[in-house]
């Protein structure tokens, strides 16, 4: 298995089906696709479970509510990928994702940190995670401390990474993970 794709799901029915059909497009076999449902009530639920039904390489697990972190942790606990995906339930993945990062997932670089899209009423921004890349620092990846523009090797992410609490888990995980962390790369285009 080469990539596991966490998606970390808690009352956001109006987008994840948007969420989920750009993930599965992605014609793999070498992919998991791992669903937490954190104790949803608004059918978030039942459109994990439609969605299971409809691919094999999803698996959806449902929990208590405790928060993204532990729902985010209950998926690594889970993943048997190589390299680890997190995608937000309401965030979506371009057309051709991830054939574009298959040949940096080669065992050698730990941390993959790739550009993303902003959108603000339907338009859409360009974020350019860094210019630079040759001269990247780790001061720069802990100014940067958002957990969903990385691909992330599994050896490296504790099953307990998030903390317990309800936001900005991130700006706590970033810096566990860069001091485990031997090679990080930027992609800086998808194309």
């Amino acid at each position: 298995m080469k990539l596991s794709i966490i998606v970390p799901i808690y009352n956001i029915s109006l987008y994840l089906k948007k969420c989920l059909d750009s993930i599965i497009k992605e014609n793999a076999d070498d992919i998991e696709i791992i669903l937490i449902d954190d104790g949803s009530t608004d059918g978030s639920g039942i459109i994990c479970d439609d969605y299971q039904k409809k691919d094999k390489r999803i698996k959806v697990m449902h929990t208590k509510n405790q928060g993204v972190s532990i729902a985010r942790n209950t998926g690594i606990s889970v993943a048997r990928g190589e390299y680890v995906l997190f995608v937000d339930g309401d965030d979506y993945l371009e057309d051709g994702y991830y054939h574009s990062i298959l040949p940096y997932l080669n065992g050698d670089n730990d941390i993959i940190v790739f550009n993303y899209n902003r959108i603000i009423d339907n338009k859409i921004y360009p974020i350019v995670s860094f210019y630079d890349y040759e001269n990247a620092s780790t001061k720069y990846l802990l100014s940067h401390c958002i957990i969903w523009n990385k691909v992330i090797k599994r050896t490296i992410l504790d099953k307990n990474i998030f903390p317990r609490i309800t936001t900005c888990e991130d700006l706590y995980s970033m810096p566990l993970l860069i001091t485990k962390t031997k090679r990080i790369i930027f992609k800086i285009s998808f194309y």
